[in-house]
């Protein structure tokens, strides 16, 4: 519940929005069912339109909810969500991409590892968006409490950990696909390994043609991957210690080694997007360890 003293939410919510008006009410509406009612939301329009005034002709109007733009037209999702940091209230921080959807239990659940660890995150349901036919769910080797970022990036699916609002790193704009990997090692940097739950409380819709499903995914995430590999070693992300870039850097290359795995089997004649491809694996992505223990120092101590 809202603390009494200051009125400060629990939990912000950012919500970076694209030519989502056809996905944002389905996305709000799973905010809205939350059974953790306290918190708000940032709704960032990178696309100078009006999402206010899409809710509001599908009856959500909420006070919890508040409308920011991005100033400008597509500057990409991690910069759209970073237009939101300096005005967040809540006490913890997490996102929701704005044709995605939490499970109603999502923030309840999160907040208390959360507010023990410093940082959260759950398991991810993948779901085609054209039919509902869940695709797969990312999991960690059983007994998992804690898990480090590594670990949890090579589940080749975008993570949305809860942070403490107070020392949650930016996003990183300046990226093209792959920002949520390095958003996992600057968290891991300011909080340890991540508390981890094992259950699937958010809802990535697979949609064809959108950033990272679309015809050139393949060879737009190489060009990604090579980018921030070159940038790591030449140490340019300020929000990540020397120690963790290089630890970066190995599971960067690691997923640059992945997704050409997938152009090949593109080539050898597959037809679908990576997600399908990962599904259609004997063995789906799984990491091969986690830290299964919460690490012995304090995780908030830096």
């Amino acid at each position: 519940m809202r603390r009494a003293e200051d009125d400060t939410p629990a939990v912000t919510v950012v919500i970076a929005a694209h030519a989502a008006h056809d996905t944002i009410v389905r996305a709000m509406a799973s905010l809205l069912a939350q059974t953790l009612p306290d918190w708000e939301a940032i709704l960032v329009a990178d696309d100078a339109t009006d999402y206010a005034a899409t809710l509001a002709a599908a009856g959500i109007v909420d006070r919890r909810i508040r409308h920011l733009g991005s100033g400008g037209i597509a500057t990409g999702c991690a910069a759209a969500r970073n237009v939101a940091l300096p005005v967040a209230r809540g006490a913890f921080l997490t996102r929701l991409d704005a044709d995605d959807e939490f499970e109603p239990d999502r923030l309840a659940r999160l907040l208390p590892p959360a507010a023990a660890s410093g940082a959260a995150t759950d398991m991810v349901r993948l779901i085609d968006d054209a039919t509902g036919a869940e695709l797969r769910c990312t999991a960690l080797p059983p007994g998992t409490t804690h898990a480090d970022a590594a670990t949890l990036a090579l589940l080749h699916c975008p993570l949305a950990p809860l942070v403490a609002r107070d020392r949650a790193p930016a996003w990183f704009a300046e990226t093209d696909i792959a920002e949520d990997v390095l958003h996992l090692f600057a968290v891991e940097d300011r909080f340890g390994p991540l508390a981890a739950l094992p259950v699937p409380l958010y809802r990535y819709r697979v949609r064809a043609g959108s950033m990272c499903h679309g015809r050139d995914g393949a060879e737009r995430a190489d060009r990604s991957y090579a980018e921030i590999e070159a940038r790591l070693a030449a140490g340019a992300f300020a929000q990540l210690s020397a120690a963790t870039a290089a630890r970066a850097r190995t599971v960067i290359a690691a997923k640059r080694a992945f997704n050409r795995r997938f152009a090949a089997a593109e080539a050898a004649g597959f037809v679908g997007d990576f997600q399908r491809w990962c599904t259609s694996l004997a063995e789906p992505p799984t990491p091969p360890g986690s830290t299964a223990a919460p690490p012995a120092h304090d995780p908030r101590s830096g």
